[in-house]
């Protein structure tokens, strides 16, 4: 009878109109003419329109209508002669709704049984009752239950031997359909079940309800004894998982990890919030400019509904009147024109949203497959092993660059896989003019990186740089080395060691020596070429200089770019216990089986 509609302000004048209505015709005792039937149907949709969900309708507006609708139904009920007249016709309308579907709440299905029973009165109604019955057995079922159950006195069943009467031509009819073979219907079974005999009821429906709340309670039972363990031994499950938990969650990847979580969590967090300020904004603002046009018209209508009423008086009220009733009676064929449009757009809607409810579910029951395969198939022990290997930063030669750097040192990166989970490689921050050419100079650099060639600093105001010359000239170094340490402290997650190549090595060195041992970022370093630097600035850094740093120094006999005894010499007189893997080659980084053994051999003293 009423549509769901979205306007509050609406929906107020719906409900205004049909209280003011109800109440009139309640207080006059006059709701239907002579030859008129009480509207069964509507009012019938009224009592669960008021049940249904509307976030529309206010508290006030649904107490308003159940109010109308108490009213009504006690309308009907008192109006005795209209009763007997059309008790037929009301019995055929509220026979078939006696079984819902859906259950009703007590109240309204109050109303319908109140209805029903009045109907009894006639005791032509028994004939109408056997003929519904072939159609809802059901609906019977619920109204000899509902006879049982009344105490008041039915003046159409003065004795229980009537209503056994009734019980039996139910059961013949019942039993006539069930024996033909052609209809076999599931219904009259039932009611052939429920009532064996002529006056005996198997209340299954009261078995049903008492296991249902005794189910409920059990599992209650079972919820709070299982929340009330939880809770006393909410401390010791804290402290284990704590403890088994600590040293994943301190590891450095677990930390990016939960970083991120944390941020895509707060990201997340604000985006919906902006977006339910701005919905909220737009509802609101919406809302406030709609309502003062609803409320002006509703005032207007009602101002000048008074000011007519005001100035008519004797048969021009009374023609007034039958033409409002007109009025009001096309408007009601036009309003349930409406509502069967509405309907239909409402089974349109809910047929292509149980459509996309159903691919939804194919899609995320998908979704939950594949997570639950690669859940069942994690492989803990691989990330126990990822968790534990070490992160490396890596400085490079002088005319290298970081990319240079990775490329020569891939088959170095192989070797370690097992060990090291992450090498990085960055770049010196200083370009090397193309002409240039040193004793450092790498031949195996082709043109196209040349003009990428980096250094860490230089040993000449031309931009030039020798290791075998002593100068005074260190042009570039300090901001080489606030652009390493600026790179240090920048990362979130620290890094395990150091790996640096000839000037690198070089510089690795003097940084050490300025983080000191308290300060030092590395747990060990490990210097390829490395030689002391030959500039006048740096030599009091060597002075006394004792670094007490795990570290592996790789030296080349055949090295001419670096000679051997300059790499020594950085050992003897920089390092304490150093270890040395001394090989026949020349500048560069050695990858035999040899030098794979000494490397994993240091580097598992740091898993």
């Amino acid at each position: 009878m009423f549509p769901l509609i979205e306007n509050r302000t609406y929906n107020q004048l719906i409900v205004e109109n049909l209280s003011q209505i109800t109440t009139r015709h309640a207080k006059h005792k006059k709701f239907l003419q002579a030859n008129e039937t009480f509207p069964l149907e509507s009012h019938i949709k009224l009592i669960d329109f008021v049940d249904q969900p509307n976030p529309a309708l206010t508290r006030d507006m649904r107490t308003s209508l159940s109010k109308s609708a108490t009213i009504l139904a006690d309308l009907f009920l008192n109006n005795t002669k209209n009763l007997a007249q059309y008790s037929r016709y009301y019995f055929q309308v509220l026979f078939p709704v006696l079984h819902a579907d859906k259950q009703r709440p007590s109240k309204s299905q109050s109303y319908i049984d109140r209805m029903i029973v009045a109907c009894l009165t006639d005791k032509s109604i028994h004939k109408i009752w056997l003929s519904c019955h072939q159609k809802d057995p059901q609906s019977s079922l619920d109204l000899l239950s509902l006879l049982h159950t009344n105490e008041t006195t039915i003046s159409g069943l003065s004795s229980s031997k009537e209503l056994r009467t009734i019980v039996q031509q139910l059961r013949t009819i019942s039993t006539e359909i069930v024996d033909n073979e052609e209809n076999d219907n599931v219904e009259h079974r039932e009611f052939l079940s429920a009532y064996s005999k002529n006056d005996a009821v198997v209340v299954n429906k009261c078995k049903a309800n008492s296991q249902f709340k005794i189910s409920s309670v059990l599992k209650l039972l079972v919820l709070l004894y299982v929340s009330f363990t939880i809770y006393q031994n909410w401390l010791w499950l804290t402290v284990a998982a704590d403890y088994l938990l600590e040293d994943y969650m301190k590891h450095p990847t677990a930390v990016v990890i939960k970083e991120r979580l944390s941020n895509a969590c707060i990201e997340t967090r604000k985006l919906a919030l902006l977006s339910l300020k701005h919905g909220e904004e737009f509802l609101r603002s919406t809302m406030a400019n709609i309502e003062p046009y609803a409320i002006q018209y509703g005032q207007y209508i009602q101002k000048q509904w008074n000011h007519l009423l005001k100035h008519i008086e004797g048969p021009i009220y009374d023609k007034s009147a039958e033409i409002a009733e007109q009025i009001q009676k096309l408007s009601i064929i036009i309003f349930n024109q409406s509502v069967h449009y509405l309907k239909l757009l409402f089974d349109w809607s809910s047929y292509y949203t149980a459509n996309l409810t159903y691919l939804a579910e194919i899609y995320i029951t998908q979704a939950y497959e594949i997570v639950h395969d690669k859940v069942a198939n994690f492989d803990a022990k691989e990330l126990r092993e990822n968790m534990t290997l070490l992160r490396v930063l890596c400085l490079h030669g002088y005319r290298q660059n970081g990319t240079l750097f990775r490329e020569k040192t891939g088959s170095f990166r192989k070797l370690l896989k097992k060990h090291v989970a992450e090498f990085v490689y960055i770049d010196a921050p200083h370009l090397i003019p193309a002409q240039e050419n040193t004793n450092e100079q790498d031949t195996s650099v082709t043109a196209s990186n040349r003009s990428n060639e980096r250094g860490w600093w230089f040993s000449s105001c031309e931009q030039t740089y020798d290791p075998l010359v002593t100068t005074s000239c260190d042009r570039g170094f300090e901001e080489s080395v606030e652009y390493v340490m600026k790179y240090i402290d920048e990362q979130t997650t620290p890094f395990d060691g150091l790996l640096a190549f000839s000037q690198g090595a070089a510089l690795a060195t003097l940084l050490l020596a300025r983080f000191g041992a308290t300060k030092c970022p590395f747990r060990f370093v490990i210097l390829i070429a490395g030689f002391k630097s030959g500039q006048e600035q740096h030599q009091s850094t060597y002075n006394n200089l004792q670094i007490d740093l795990p570290s592996l120094h790789v030296i080349g006999t055949g090295d001419r770019v670096i000679p051997s005894p300059m790499s020594e010499a950085l050992v003897n007189e920089c390092y304490k216990d150093a270890e040395i893997l001394r090989h026949d080659g020349g500048h560069f980084v050695p990858t035999t089986s040899e030098a794979k053994l000494i490397y994993t051999k240091f580097l598992d003293r740091f898993l």
